[in-house]
């Protein structure tokens, strides 16, 4: 009865020890925000937002002035020139929207792309970082519902993230 007793309980003693695992999170958007090569990936963002609308300002200017000179000629042009203004001006119009479109594209482009390269990075860093340190599982910290403080390495994670920020 013993030996029975004794196998049953390390038999469980040997389930409850493969149980543990180490678990950690990190704030990714922390890291992102703070980090040096996260700040200068919204300023680079930042920067090509403000190129393109100043050029759609521009253009959004020309087209109000057209509409409002066009607004101004209408008792004064024949309705036949008055109609081919308004068909120029909507090509105008068009001419723009089909800009704003394709601008918000190559935005959305821009921060995909930072945004892909910049978590390869952290991916590589947080890898390493898990092997060294025996971490089994990283989790984001947006999806932790409940988790103590201690299990949090996102300074450390920034911290390396600053080092390497030359590979960025």
């Amino acid at each position: 009865m013993k030996k029975i007793f004794i196998l049953i309980f390390l038999i469980l003693t040997s389930h409850i020890s493969y149980a543990y695992s180490s678990i950690v999170f990190i704030d990714v958007d922390k890291i992102y925000n703070e980090s040096i090569a996260g700040k200068k990936s919204n300023k680079t963002i930042f920067d090509f937002k403000n190129e393109k609308n100043k050029t759609l300002n521009i253009l959004k200017k020309d087209i109000d002035e057209n509409t409002e000179k066009l607004k101004n000629q209408k008792n004064v042009i024949t309705d036949e020139e008055y109609n081919n203004q308004i068909i120029e001006l909507q090509k105008k119009i068009d001419s723009f929207n089909s800009l704003v479109n394709k601008n918000n594209i190559e935005i959305t482009n821009l921060q995909n792309m930072i945004k892909d390269k910049y978590l390869e990075i952290l991916y590589t860093i947080v890898e390493k970082y898990s092997k060294k340190n025996l971490i089994d599982i990283v989790l984001n910290k947006k999806d932790v519902l409940i988790g103590k403080q201690t299990l949090d390495i996102s300074d450390e994670i920034l911290d390396i993230m600053n080092k390497e920020f030359d590979k960025f």
